[in-house]
């Protein structure tokens, strides 16, 4: 057990989900499961409808106990510990050490690993439970996608956790792994990437799925050992294709790469509006999902006279105002629904970048814009600093002579590329 808190240690980062049973007891249910059993190589039980009988905690069950009655209604042996769902050997696959790396029983639900140690993890109707042998070092992936001029899908997947010196890492490139979308199977190669064909790219949902990464490790009966990496199983990936983008090509990669995560939006499916301006209150809301916070904790009242309570934008205005990212536009008004101006915009990020420990070390020389008089003097150490990283650019006018237009309106298509390449820089450290 010592082994298995130790691992613990890193799956504790992960969400589970998981809940504490109640004390009351409730009627027999029938709860339909999908339940899999993978070995190192082949599937040892696949139950995709798999009915369990609940007789004493009503419409979900402890998943200990289902996969108990699963591995025991198909008469494969197995050792386990009876308060954790935890088991240490299934079939004549048990814990091993092999080359410093220690492989065994994992398992998931609806795609999300689940630590070994957690008590009474229940699953409910629906739910999709996966048991898995394998290396036990976990990599959670994430991606992102970009739509290619023809029509092609460009993924690029990365993965946080442990490699294979045991050293927490984060945004490693994730190789060989077998990517499906919509059942067409494709591996990543050494920088993560797979190119979906223009036949599988159109707009609207698509079925992506990755099952699993196989790293060098090989059990002492000669097979090889999955390592614990994988997306929700028929994840639906939403793909947007723009038609308005005609002239803002070198915009499309921060655009879809912002859309994607769920930073920004378009119009509509089809409309993004790259020369349209953006407001404050829309700026702040993509700052906000950038850092993540908890939108419940700032609903209710009001930071800003002309902020109302009870408008989409109010939380994100509060949380922008309460972390400093901004003052307003005076000390009693933030005007939500005005756009936002090139030098505020750089002022926003800065602030909010100072606050997110955002290395911003030169790494280009930066020419004196010759507008820079123009420039706010709240705002002028922004510019430069975020010109000096190529977060921002000035305008060419004429060659070689720069000016920055500091009081110009913020387009949709500036503001994807400046908080794309903020974002990557405050991933990358």
């Amino acid at each position: 057990m010592k082994r298995l808190f130790s691992i613990g240690i890193l799956l504790t980062m992960i969400m589970g989900f998981f809940c504490v049973l109640p004390p009351a007891e409730a009627s027999a249910a029938n709860i339909n499961l999908s339940v899999r059993v993978e070995g190192p190589v082949n599937n040892i039980i696949n139950e995709p409808h798999y009915n369990y009988v609940n007789n004493t905690t009503g419409d979900y069950a402890l998943v200990s106990d289902v996969l108990k009655n699963v591995l025991k209604a198909n008469n494969i042996t197995f050792e386990a510990y009876d308060k954790y769902c935890y088991f240490t050997k299934i079939g004549k696959y048990a814990e091993e050490t092999v080359n410093s790396v220690y492989v065994g029983w994992s398992y998931a639900i609806n795609g999300v690993p689940i630590e070994n140690t957690k008590t009474n993890v229940t699953v409910k109707n629906g739910d999709k439970v996966v048991l898995y042998y394998g290396d036990m070092r976990v990599a959670v992936p994430s991606y992102k996608a970009g739509l290619n001029d023809n029509g092609s899908i460009t993924l690029t997947f990365l993965y946080t956790g442990v490699d294979n010196e045991w050293k927490y890492v984060t945004n490693v490139p994730l190789t060989g792994a077998t990517v499906l979308w919509d059942g067409k199977n494709y591996t990543t190669d050494n920088k993560g990437n797979v190119t979906i064909p223009p036949i599988y790219s159109s707009g609207g949902n698509h079925v992506l799925q990755i099952q699993r990464y196989t790293p060098d490790v090989t059990l002492k009966s000669g097979e090889k050992c999955a390592n614990v990496v994988r997306l929700s199983p028929n994840n639906k990936l939403e793909i947007t294709n723009f038609t308005d983008l005609t002239g803002y090509e070198w915009g499309k990669p921060f655009i879809y790469d912002l859309v994607t995560k769920g930073i920004i939006n378009g119009l509509n499916s089809t409309t993004y509006d790259p020369g349209g301006f953006l407001t404050r209150a829309q700026v702040v809301k993509m700052l906000f999902q950038i850092k993540g916070a908890n939108i419940y904790d700032y609903r209710g009242y009001s930071s800003f006279a002309d902020v109302a309570i009870g408008e989409w934008y109010t939380p994100y205005i509060n949380w922008a105002k309460n972390s400093g990212v901004t003052q307003g536009v005076d000390a009693a008004n933030f005007s939500p629904n005005g756009s936002i101006t090139r030098e505020d915009f750089a002022s926003m990020l800065k602030r909010f970048g100072d606050k997110e420990g955002v290395n911003l070390k030169p790494t280009v020389k930066v020419p004196v814009f010759q507008d820079e008089a123009l420039i706010a003097d709240y705002a002028k150490d922004a510019v430069y600093a975020l010109a000096s990283v190529e977060i921002i650019k000035g305008y060419e006018e004429p060659k070689n002579v720069f000016n920055f237009h500091p009081q110009s309106n913020t387009t949709r298509v500036e503001g994807a590329k400046m908080l794309s390449i903020f974002q990557e820089k405050k991933i990358n450290g």
